[in-house]
């Protein structure tokens, strides 16, 4: 099941395959979540995540607004995560 935010448009979900486990979040929003943004899903549960992933990474021209590929610790289905303004982060279950 998504994460949907409508009002902050935002949009996350859970895929994984025999290579892991991955949360796939998009902003919409014409301004970054620099502060850092609250996601809640059961999908992220009590685990560590890795930032595998940035569509604003400078390496494509973008701000490089994001989590700078660390690994950030989920509890109890919630994760704070910086989002750029109209792009996509992309975590790791490690």
């Amino acid at each position: 099941m998504p994460v949907v935010h409508d009002a902050n448009r935002i949009i996350g979900f859970h895929r994984w395959d025999d290579r892991g486990e991955f949360f796939i979040v998009g902003s919409l929003a014409n301004a970054a979540y620099e502060s850092g943004y609250w996601l809640s899903s059961r999908r992220l549960g009590d685990a560590n995540w890795q930032e595998i992933f940035n569509t604003d990474s400078d390496r494509y021209g973008g701000s490089n607004v994001g989590n700078a590929g660390r690994t950030l610790r989920a509890e109890r289905g919630a994760l704070n995560i910086v989002l750029p303004a109209c792009g996509v982060v992309v975590f790791r279950r490690k």
